[in-house]
């Protein structure tokens, strides 16, 4: 299913990026540059494209796959992100990782990159963010309360709901804008479990955030709590597990003809 410009495919949870295995499907994209210092990256304002304040650290990494400059901010009111930029590889492409259960933390990772080259490769501008409050997945968050109680404050529940990748999305174009000097050719979403919901989110209210969206086995319910003092929950009644089963091989060949990351486009 085609939303908007994007390409929108729904897959399971064991490698969302496998539809981009072969190296020989993609636009050879030649590596972009930096024309600025990574400490001047950390001092640029892109407030304005991300529609709110935001604050920003920068610092360079030295790793296996390369130099990055690692970037991590806030955006207000209270959406930590962080976002990955390669100094000698970057070809051309950005994604955008997805959390999982109620997040609360950072991920700026492709957990299921499979075989992906310019994945697995460093190749990639890789942006995530904690939905705009703190707590491990499956334990208490910041203030000590259930990990579901950020969503008695309205405004968390927008960011957790909604904002929050949209916002990380637009902070992290501008990144790559003022580091580059030029913008993404493709950009990517990739989410499973709670990141399937939002990469169904991000498909629905913002289809021009991404050129490609993978959706692995995305949760259809979610309870947080409601600004009075009981949590708002279901009937009594188990949720179906989220199945990371395969997909009857579907998926590659899904992945050729839908996402631009495994055909022609990049």
């Amino acid at each position: 299913m085609q939303v908007g410009r994007n390409h929108f495919l729904p897959v399971t949870c064991l490698s969302l990026l496998a539809v981009c295995a072969c190296a020989a499907d993609m636009s050879d994209l030649p590596p972009i540059k930096p024309i600025i210092s990574c400490v001047q990256l950390g001092q640029v304002d892109i407030s304005e494209p991300a529609g709110a304040q935001v604050s920003l650290k920068a610092e360079e990494l030295d790793t296996p796959k390369g130099k990055y400059c690692k970037v991590t901010g806030n955006i207000d009111p209270a959406i930590g992100f962080e976002v990955d930029l390669p100094v000698e590889h970057w070809t051309q492409r950005f994604a955008q990782a997805g959390c999982g259960a109620y997040c609360g933390n950072i991920g700026a990772s492709i957990n299921q990159a499979g075989s992906c080259a310019p994945a697995l490769n460093g190749d990639l501008v890789v942006a995530g963010n904690d939905l705009g409050h703190q707590g491990g997945m499956g334990g208490p968050g910041a203030s000590g309360q259930p990990e579901g109680a950020f969503g008695a404050d309205p405004q968390k529940r927008i960011d957790f709901a909604y904002r929050a990748n949209h916002v990380t999305a637009m902070a992290s174009k501008a990144l790559i804008q003022a580091f580059y000097g030029q913008p993404q050719k493709y950009a990517y979403f990739v989410g499973c479990s709670d990141g399937g919901r939002e990469a169904l989110i991000e498909a629905e209210r913002f289809p021009n955030d991404f050129d490609g969206i993978a959706a692995g086995a995305p949760v259809a319910i979610i309870n947080v709590a409601s600004p009075g003092p009981q949590q708002r929950s279901l009937p009594d009644r188990p949720l179906p597990a989220c199945s990371c089963a395969p997909m009857a091989g579907q998926r590659r060949e899904a992945g050729r003809k839908l996402l631009p990351s495994a055909a022609s486009r990049g």
